[in-house]
């Protein structure tokens, strides 16, 4: 009994480390393919294949924008500090549980986050990303006999949201009365931007179609 127990236990964990191992190529095998297939917007990929192809460059995406944020982050609070300093009976330090917080009295000048910084950094992390992805996504649209056409659908949405973000920092960092109009511009503009990156999304989360289709074959070796 106990005998018979272990055994089992043993080669449970032997099938899911095999299980693991076979994950993790499908996985290596599918980056593979989508950086080989950069410029190649033509033919199909599985579901599979893209799919890790693109968590791989969500968090390699993910990655950078942690490391700006923060960088900037500890620029800001080493700004604060140093302005807490040279000016006591402007700023009021709180502490508390875990951390605490600071308040300036009327405002200071260049003492915060630079919005700017950070949005030419997120603009540059879209633009790398989108041309990461592009191919790939023409190839899984394909795959489901649809052009690839449809991931140009949420672009206007995002580099206008982009654009208009831009404005709203400008505008609060200049204007003594911001105008919040601009902001709910760039809020409607968001919604209308993620409702159509998640029909696109639910498209390239479409199977394939079985055998040949417009665009050709798919390999047989990849999984649907």
């Amino acid at each position: 009994g106990r005998r018979q127990m272990l055994l089992h236990r043993r080669a449970c964990g032997r099938a899911y480390a095999d299980r693991t191992d076979i994950l993790m190529l499908r996985a290596w095998v599918a980056i593979k393919r989508g950086l080989a297939g950069l410029f190649d917007f033509q033919g199909r990929s599985s579901r599979t294949d893209f799919w890790f192809y693109a968590i791989f460059v969500a968090l390699i995406a993910f990655g950078f924008w942690s490391v700006v944020m923060s960088m900037e982050l500890t620029r800001t609070f080493g700004d604060i500090n140093q302005y807490a300093a040279q000016n006591p009976d402007k700023v009021t330090v709180s502490a508390g549980p875990g951390g605490y917080s600071v308040s300036i009295k009327d405002g200071a000048a260049g003492v915060g986050p630079d919005f700017g910084y950070l949005l030419n950094w997120i603009t540059a992390i879209a633009v790398v990303s989108i041309g990461l992805l592009a191919a790939a996504s023409v190839r899984r649209l394909h795959d489901t006999n649809r052009t690839g056409a449809w991931i140009l659908l949420p672009m206007p949405f995002l580099f206008g949201g982009l654009w208009l973000m831009a404005l709203v920092f400008q505008d609060f960092n200049s204007a003594s009365e911001p105008d919040f109009g601009w902001f709910f511009m760039g809020f409607a503009n968001n919604l209308i931007y993620m409702a159509t990156l998640g029909f696109v999304v639910f498209l390239l989360l479409r199977s394939g179609t079985a055998g040949e289709n417009r665009f050709g074959r798919r390999d047989m070796d990849e999984e649907s």
